[in-house]
């Protein structure tokens, strides 16, 4: 008995007189099949692809194109570095020939796309096969002539995969010469092939669909989302005269659901992680198993539940009633999940309030659906746990928190949308508006005339009392550079500036690690202007209450922009305060218990 194993791509000797071969990956059985026919397993040279003219196409079960940009390049880099007196062995492909003459791939579709994409880089004008997905209607004519658009590409979400990786491989061509690559690729004698399976009926009598799901068992795994997907979209599923438009339906439902979860800010919103590269339709997908769960009280083992929850629960699900039907049951709890998202993204207070649950609170996303579900109306605003503002300094637990609530309260009363991606990605941490640093936290040469110069430079009429002749000489000695800072410092700091309360409410701000860095220990007035330079360029996000407060917006009418003094750290403070008090009224309902 012979063996395949499509880990190692490699067939055992025996089988040219073998009738029976065994199927395994990483070790695992997969499954036993008879040699029939001499075509059911073949090596099929690229070469040979690129001139068949097969019409490959890719069923509504697969996973989408999601080969990334370290994916591609590694291929590249292989067939590049392969010793040329080798057979270079591709994924095997597994195929299952379709009445129409088309080529169903139940297996190997993200390598055999990938190759076009980067043969079409290569400027190959000859490729005569072509692959078309069910629910991306239009694929074959991208693939064909538009995969260097980019907002065509962003249609979708496959697209937008295949536009990257026929970017990558234009970029790889530019430093490796890629008629040598083709050489490697299509070379006859040693170029290189896939193993190609062809399912025969009469010898595996299994749905196409079990196929796929076996095949993947012992891979980098399917997601949750891939093998729901590969659940749903099944046409047994499907028995009226409106198969076909609930069948589309659902394939674009999806779809829309995937891109609405992949933008920035919205995934951000939901409390995920923005490096998050998995399908983000798993989190939906996740939430409904939750509540099949628990309305079917399945008792299941728990080991079950820690690799593909939500697959394992839905599938259970669906085979415990008839699957007629199901699918649009089923399918209508994850569009009402979804929608509720959507609703809760586009009010202006639901926004921020949840936003804020999700990303500070640090509550489950899952668990305050469920809550919301068991609820008529659900007051977010009661869910906001108290913050005590009077007691807030640099020392407490809860300032990070308390200067992001009165960012989210002050986005609510003003109408404005705070972004959650932008504040995830600058990595914002509490910062004093008046510098806390001494000279002593300035001691290289190189960091102090850079200190020095930026007074220079900065051309405020304040500083034009200070002598900037002898830049290196003042940075040099540490008793000049002392007396300079110190005089820096008379000019930018009020006298009524009590520099044991530094780390008071009234002083404190939250700022982006970009920014922070590029203002450093410099004294107020430089902050100010960097600060009006990032909101005139508009180049990173800075919080409204920060430019506020830097701005003086909080202030008494009668300001200056060159200290800030206790004055202004007061009126800072008693507006937080106040804002906080007529949102929350948190005093009011502690004095009513």
């Amino acid at each position: 008995m012979a063996r395949l194993d499509l880990n190692n791509h490699l067939l055992n000797q025996e089988i040219g007189n073998s009738k029976v071969i065994e199927i395994y990956r990483d070790g695992k059985f997969i499954g036993k099949y008879t040699l029939e026919k001499p075509e059911a397993i073949t090596e099929l040279e690229v070469s040979k692809v690129i001139n068949s003219g097969s019409k490959y196409f890719v069923p509504a079960y697969q996973r989408g194109y999601r080969w990334t940009k370290k994916q591609v390049e590694d291929l590249l880099d292989d067939i590049w570095n392969w010793e040329e007196n080798a057979r270079y062995s591709l994924q095997p492909i597994v195929i299952n020939q379709l009445e129409d003459g088309r080529i169903e791939l139940v297996d190997g579709q993200q390598r055999l796309t990938t190759i076009y994409i980067i043969l079409k880089a290569s400027g190959l004008d000859n490729i005569k096969y072509q692959i078309e997905y069910k629910t991306r209607k239009g694929t074959a004519e991208f693939l064909k002539s538009s995969l260097g658009d980019e907002s065509k590409s962003s249609e979708n979400i496959d697209w937008f995969y295949m536009h990257q990786c026929y970017t990558t491989a234009q970029s790889y061509f530019e430093n490796h010469n890629q008629d040598q690559w083709l050489d490697k690729l299509l070379d006859r004698e040693r170029g290189a092939f896939f193993i190609q399976y062809q399912i025969l009926k009469e010898v595996d009598s299994r749905k196409v669909e079990q196929i796929f799901t076996g095949l993947n068992a012992g891979k980098i795994p399917l997601t949750n989302s891939e093998l729901v997907k590969a659940l749903i979209l099944r046409e047994n599923n499907f028995k009226n005269e409106t198969y076909h438009n609930e069948f589309v339906e659902i394939a674009q439902e999806w779809d829309r659901i995937e891109k609405r979860l992949q933008e920035p800010n919205f995934w951000a919103w939901l409390g995920q992680n923005l490096s998050n590269d998995s399908p983000h339709i798993d989190l939906i997908l996740d939430a409904v198993a939750d509540l099949i769960k628990q309305e079917k009280n399945y008792n299941l083992e728990k080991k079950v539940f820690q690799e593909l929850y939500s697959y394992n629960v839905i599938n259970k699900y669906f085979h415990e009633r008839d699957n007629i039907g199901i699918v649009s049951t089923f399918w209508k709890k994850v569009k009402q999940c979804f929608m509720t998202f959507e609703d809760w993204y586009s009010d202006n207070e639901i926004y921020h309030l949840v936003g804020y649950l999700l990303n500070a609170q640090k509550v489950d996303i899952k668990s305050l659906y469920q809550q919301y579900l068991e609820h008529d109306f659900l007051d977010f605003k009661t869910l906001i746990k108290k913050i005590n503002f009077d007691e807030l300094s640099l020392e407490s637990t809860d300032l990070r928190k308390g200067l992001l609530l009165f960012n989210i309260v002050t986005c609510i009363n003003t109408k404005s949308k705070f972004r959650f991606d932008d504040y995830v990605e600058g990595k914002y941490d509490v910062e004093h508006i008046s510098p806390h640093s001494r000279f002593d936290k300035i001691q290289n040469l190189k960091e102090r005339v850079e200190w020095i110069n930026s007074i220079r430079d900065a051309n405020l009429p304040i500083f034009s009392s200070l002598a900037f002749e002898c830049v290196e000489k003042i940075a040099g000695d540490d008793e000049k550079f002392i007396d300079f800072y110190n005089s820096v410092i008379r000019l930018t700091e009020s006298k009524t500036w009590d520099r044991d309360n530094i780390n008071r409410l009234g002083n404190l701000c939250l700022l982006d690690a970009e920014t922070n860095r590029g203002y450093g220990n410099k004294p107020f007035p430089l902050k100010v202007k960097a600060i009006v330079k990032i909101d005139m360029k508009q180049s990173r996000y800075l919080l409204p209450t920060t430019k506020n407060a830097f701005l003086k917006y909080y202030s008494d009418l009668n300001v200056n922009n060159l200290t800030w003094d206790e004055s202004d750290a007061e009126a800072y403070e008693n507006v937080i305060k106040n804002t906080m008090f007529d949102y929350f009224r948190w005093e009011e309902t502690e004095d009513e218990k």
